[in-house]
Formats: structure tokens, C-alpha cells, sequence
């Protein structure tokens, strides 16, 4: 395992099976739907070469060390030829893949890759199998959940109105933590005061149109049964005439 950032040492043959695949899934978009399948294959066949080829540069806890993933898309980008924005991306996830392999599946990298002369078949059956990301949208989600997940509606709202605590990115692995010495404000005191005076106002309006709502249906629903008796009189009467 390395301990200071160095150049990937992919060969050229993983750079050629690389591009080739980026150049497949590119041909193919311009197809329907039906060649999404064969779409999300190729691309994690792709990430499958990438993670193979690199997974032995990580420490021991699955990670690189900083600049190791900047490396990586420049290399992607100059000796595979694959587009920017593709690189980024497939550099990106490829080094956090390999964390995932570490860190959600609990496997040593010697051992996972130890005896295989195929390393890209191995990272393909742990991704895809073992970790069940079969996608590259399954792969980003896998990636998330690692980092603690994404945030839902009301906890994106509760930040804006009342803040939160900023937070420490890994510009290359993409890992983040809570940084405690640093507050992200959301409305001012003032305001939150308002706000809160404003919830309770409107929580009442709420509550009294919950209330002629159900009053309405109630109505509707004693004038339906009131026209079924009457219905039902008039039914008898002509059947008594």
C-alpha cells in the first residue's frame, strides 16, 4: 500500500479497454431505451477496468491518498482520450468504489485481488454482485449512503431556515466530515422569530380548512343518504299503487 500520491500505473491496454467501452456507450445513447441495459454493462465494465487497475494504490482503509484521483482523470483524460466530464466522473467514482469495497463489503484488497491475473473480472463480480451495484445510478447511491446519505425534504428546509454544521471535503476522494468549528446560518434570529409566529398562523388555517373540508364531505354525505330515503319512498309508493 502507498502512503504519498504517485502517478497511476494503468497500463495502456486498460487505457485502450477504457476508451473502447466509453466509445460504445456514446455510439449506443443514440439509440432507444432498450440499449440502456447494455449502456449501464459497459459502464460498469468500465468502472470495473478502472478499479481493478488502481485498487492496489490505495491504504489499508480503502482510500487514496490527496491528489490520487486528480491523477487519475488527467491520466483518463490524455492517455485514454475519454472527455472530460466522462473522466471526472469515472475517476471520481472509480477511487470511491474502491473504499466501498473496503469499507460496506469488509474486504482486505491483498486478498480480494491476490491469485487472479484478471483483476477487472474480480472488481466486476464486487461491484456488481456483492454489492449489488449492477448501474453506475446504483453505484453513485452506494457512494452516498457511505457518506452518510443524501438528505431529505425536511431536512434540506429545517437547514435553510435554521442552519447547520459546514462540513470537510476530500477534494480527491470526495469523502466528507462535520466540521463543528464552522456554523452555516439560515434565517437571522429576527427572522426566525417571524417565521415561527408565521407557522403558527398558518397551522391554524390550516387546521380550520381541514375542518370545513370534512364538514363539507360530512354534508354531502347526509344530502346523498337523505335523497336515497327519498328514492327509496318514492320506490315503495309506486310499487304500492
Amino acid at each position: 500500500m502507498t502512503t504519498s500520491a504517485k502517478t497511476p500505473a494503468i497500463t495502456e491496454t486498460t487505457f485502450n479497454n477504457v476508451s473502447g467501452l466509453v466509445g460504445k456507450i456514446d455510439a449506443i445513447k443514440a439509440d432507444s431505451k432498450a440499449n440502456s441495459a447494455i449502456i449501464n454493462s459497459h459502464k460498469m465494465s468500465a468502472y470495473a477496468e478502472i478499479v481493478g487497475a488502481v485498487a492496489m494504490d490505495a491504504q489499508a482503509n480503502g482510500k487514496f491518498v490527496r491528489g490520487y484521483g486528480s491523477k487519475l482523470k488527467e491520466a483518463l483524460k490524455t492517455e485514454g482520450g475519454i472527455a472530460d466530464a466522462t473522466a471526472k466522473r469515472l475517476a471520481e467514482n472509480s477511487v470511491n468504489a474502491v473504499t466501498l469495497i473496503v469499507q460496506v463489503c469488509n474486504r482486505d484488497l491483498d486478498d480480494t485481488f491476490a491469485g487472479s491475473n484478471d483483476f477487472a473480472a474480480v472488481a466486476h463480480h464486487v461491484l456488481t454482485v456483492e454489492l449489488g451495484c449492477t448501474t453506475e445510478a446504483k453505484l453513485v447511491a452506494k457512494i452516498k449512503d457511505m457518506r452518510g446519505g443524501s438528505t431529505d425534504k425536511v431536512e434540506t428546509l429545517a437547514r435553510k431556515i435554521v442552519g447547520h454544521y459546514g462540513k470537510t471535503t476530500n477534494k480527491d476522494t470526495g469523502a466528507t466530515s462535520v466540521n463543528k468549528k464552522v456554523f452555516i446560518n439560515g434565517l437571522s434570529d429576527d427572522e426566525l422569530d417571524a417565521f415561527e409566529a408565521r407557522i403558527e398562523e398558518l397551522r391554524v388555517v390550516r387546521a380550520e380548512f381541514a375542518s370545513a373540508s370534512a364538514a363539507a364531505v360530512a354534508a354531502e354525505e347526509a344530502k346523498k343518504s337523505e335523497n336515497d330515503a327519498i328514492a327509496a319512498a318514492d320506490d315503495a309508493l309506486a310499487s304500492a299503487a
